[in-house]
């Protein structure tokens, strides 16, 4: 009999400690989501609008098409991410509505570019929406070479660009043979330096090399915020 009760209480202390761990775990649940979606307060809405907006560039990409995708991130860095809550790019606290800044990284092969006049060779372009939202040296130089085809045909640019040497060897020789080169090439009078026109040649590789996807990651929510690429 007496075996019987104790038999009897220690199941009743097992059934007890279930229960309460159970209830524990429950509660735990429930504050972890709690605190979850306090942090977040995005809905399934948002986060699957953002993720449908930048899942597609989960591929291989040109380099025309990266810059895209920077800009992109940008745009959504000043308008989602800092806003009018903080205008400026790169605050390191979370913005109220939850939204995580967007980062890319790109690394360029150690036997590219051309001349590396826009970019080193085996250089690594980073855009960290988290460390001041900077444009990096990349996406700085594209801009310009954008502003240079404002003022320049693009399709000069490109003919000039096929004979960087020969207008290099002319204008170490002097300006007035630098100013021939460019009409014999292009038909046409431009001020362009050579240095510009060196770099609009990395541009043009640029805009068609193709990179790889290495990696997307997403945050503990679900919403993608980095890329990481490499030139194949």
């Amino acid at each position: 009999m007496e075996n019987a009760t104790k038999a009897l209480l220690i199941s009743a202390g097992v059934i007890f400690a279930v229960v309460i761990f159970s209830a524990m775990f429950y509660i735990y649940q429930m504050v972890s989501g709690y605190y979850q979606s306090k942090e977040s307060n995005l809905t399934t809405e948002q986060l699957a609008q953002v993720n449908d907006e930048f899942s597609v560039y989960q591929r291989d990409l040109t380099g025309f098409e990266l810059v895209s995708l920077i800009n992109k991130c940008i745009d959504f860095n000043q308008n989602k991410v800092y806003g009018n809550w903080n205008t400026e790019e790169g605050n390191l606290e979370k913005t109220p509505d939850g939204y995580e800044p967007m980062s890319v990284k790109i690394t360029f092969k150690n036997d590219k570019p051309t001349n590396g006049a826009l970019f080193t060779k085996g250089y690594t372009a980073t855009y960290d929406g988290k460390n001041s939202g900077k444009r990096q040296k990349l996406e700085e130089e594209i801009s310009k070479m954008r502003v240079l085809e404002t003022k320049i045909n693009p399709g000069d640019l490109t003919k000039l660009a096929a004979h960087t040497n020969e207008l290099e060897s002319a204008k170490e020789n002097s300006n007035e043979e630098y100013k021939k080169a460019i009409q014999q090439y292009t038909g046409k009078s431009y001020d362009v330096s050579i240095e510009d026109i060196k770099k609009y040649e990395d541009y043009i590789e640029f805009k068609r090399a193709t990179f790889k996807c290495n990696r997307m990651e997403s945050t503990p929510y679900g919403q993608i915020n980095y890329f990481e690429f490499s030139q194949e």
